[in-house]
Order: structure tokens, then sequence, then C-alpha cells
């Protein structure tokens, strides 16, 4: 089987048309063992016109970076989902790190205000 994703960029205009950037495929395949994937996929013109159009089909459009990831089973579901809480829990304890490191700094500065007015 040959599985692939189309991707197709565009920039959204809030007035006129939107402006057609490139596309490019993911091939499936490429995907092994349900891993996540990232890599640079060139852009190209609009695929499936006619022979005239030829030279803007294969013009490159510069680069687009994706992460992607084929989730075909319940198995690489749950690696998924635990990944990821392991990426938000990661962040969540340098966020909290950081607050009590920004509070034990307020505490200080604090302290330090009250020993001068009291000196004084």
């Amino acid at each position: 089987r040959r599985l692939t994703i189309q991707c197709v960029v565009k920039s959204i205009e809030k007035f006129g048309n939107d402006v057609f950037l490139g596309q490019t495929q993911v091939h499936l395949r490429n995907i092994i063992n349900q891993q996540e994937h990232v890599g640079w996929y060139p852009l190209q013109g609009k695929i499936g016109q006619g022979d005239s159009r030829k030279d803007e089909i294969d013009k490159l459009r510069g680069s687009i970076k994706l992460r992607v990831q084929w989730v075909h089973d319940i198995r690489g579901l749950i690696s998924y989902y635990i990944s990821s809480s392991d990426h938000r829990l990661e962040s969540l304890r340098k966020v909290k790190n950081a607050m009590k490191t920004q509070l034990k700094s307020i505490k200080e500065s604090e302290r330090q205000k009250r020993e001068e007015e009291e000196g004084a």
C-alpha cells in the first residue's frame, strides 16, 4: 500500500483570495514503528495541472519542516500519550522550579527591605 499525506501550504489573507505557497507529500512508509519523524520537505507547485504549467510544478517554493507520527494501533496510541504526558510533566516541573526560585528571590528582597527599615 502506498499511503501518503498531502500537505498544502497557503497564506491566509483577510481580504481577497488565499495565496498558494506550495505543497508536498509525506510518504507514510518512511515512518517506522509508529515513531515520530521530523524532516524537511520541499514545497512544489500545484500537482495535477497540465503540461503547460510544468515550470510551476517543477519549481521549488522553499521547504517546510514537519513533525509526523502515524499511529495505527492501540499500543502506538498509548505510547504516544505516555510520551506526550512525560513532555508536559517535564515542562510543568521546569515552570514550578522557576516559580519557586522567583518566590524565594521576592521573599529575600522583602526580608532585606524590612531589615533596612528596622535599622533606620
